[in-house]
């Protein structure tokens, strides 16, 4: 923990380049080579109870199971949110917020998340970042959002401030992203946290996690079957602009014995907006699809194509707030997989 800049301990992040450096800089990451088998809690988990696999309760992953569902990602934004009439009649199952992307300021989620329940009545995924809160912070905030009616939590370690504008801000990484799943679920399975206290509420919703394709293999099987043991219920992919890295993954995870619904994040963003989003993740510009109509159709090829590989998957779709690009989308899974 003392050499890596998140401080984590159950290693690496998904923010580890592909060739194994840190995306903070030129240096290896300390996880690249050698990490560990198993979750790892640190002495401040006095309560350690079994994390058993629970049955999906949740529209949205019971659904994906049987057919092609997706989510769409909603920034918290005051421009989101004026624009939320745009999500009227989208075929979308749930929608995803996420936790100040980036390391940029946005608005706080769970007052988003109950902003959206009382517009939209549709399910929702709220991401959750050990970047800026403690772990009581934390707790505060998965006690809100289960007391606003929020299904699913995706647990992310964060992106680090210095990625962002906000160079001045301290991160906090008190937790990494597996022993917040583990918190999350004892939370939800036990009504207790770490310490062994009782919950004024016991927060009833599933847990996932994130999954890098463009990782070595064996290291990302590795990640996802820790986050599992931690007790993840679903996966959400980083971006993807091509499957083979994706449908390899998802190969070697269904033959690891990984069951679990796995979703497939997709952008659909156009000029400057795709160039800057793909130049964070660290992939080539070459041979990214710029032009929407075949941006879409490309992804719903991909999306039929890995549920025959691997069986439940949906699509993550991301327009990066530009709410209006969620149209040809829908247009275009309709059609694929709605013809009846």
């Amino acid at each position: 923990m003392s050499g890596c800049p998140k401080r984590i301990l159950n290693g690496p992040c998904g923010g580890m380049r592909q060739d194994g450096t840190c995306e903070l800089g030129d240096r290896r990451c300390i996880f690249s080579e050698k990490y560990p088998s198993r979750i790892i809690l640190d002495p401040g988990f006095k309560f350690r109870p079994e994390v058993r696999r629970r049955q999906s309760f949740t529209r949205l992953l019971m659904e994906v199971e049987e057919e092609a569902v997706w989510i769409a990602e909603i920034p918290p934004s005051v421009k989101a949110f004026e624009d939320i009439g745009l999500l009227e009649d989208l075929s979308f199952t749930a929608l995803s917020v996420p936790d100040n992307p980036l390391a940029r300021l946005h608005v706080e989620p769970t007052v988003f998340a109950q902003l959206l329940k009382e517009k939209i009545r549709c399910e929702l995924m709220i991401h959750l970042t050990c970047r800026d809160l403690s772990r009581l912070a934390i707790k505060s905030r998965i006690m809100a959002l289960g007391l606003c009616g929020v299904e699913h939590i995706l647990a992310l370690t964060g992106d680090h401030p210095s990625l962002g504008p906000e160079e001045e801000t301290s991160p906090v990484f008190d937790l990494d992203s597996i022993r917040l799943i583990y918190l999350a679920r004892i939370m939800s399975d036990y009504g207790f946290d770490e310490l062994g206290n009782r919950l004024q509420l016991k927060p009833r919703m599933q847990v996932g996690a994130g999954l890098n394709p463009y990782l070595p293999l064996e290291l990302e099987v590795s990640r996802a079957l820790r986050k599992l043991e931690a007790g993840a219920e679903f996966l959400v992919t980083q971006l993807i602009f091509d499957v083979e890295p994706v449908e390899t993954l998802l190969r070697a995870l269904k033959d690891a014995g990984v069951s679990i619904p796995i979703f497939i994040g997709f952008l659909i963003a156009e000029g400057e907006t795709a160039r800057r989003a793909i130049e964070v993740i660290g992939l080539s510009q070459a041979g990214i699809q710029q032009d929407i109509g075949k941006l879409v159709e490309g992804y719903v090829g991909m999306l039929e194509r890995l549920r025959k590989v691997y069986g439940p998957v949906g699509a993550f779709v991301s327009t990066l707030g530009k709410i209006k690009n969620l149209e040809p989308w829908d247009q275009a899974f309709r059609s694929y997989f709605m013809k009846a």
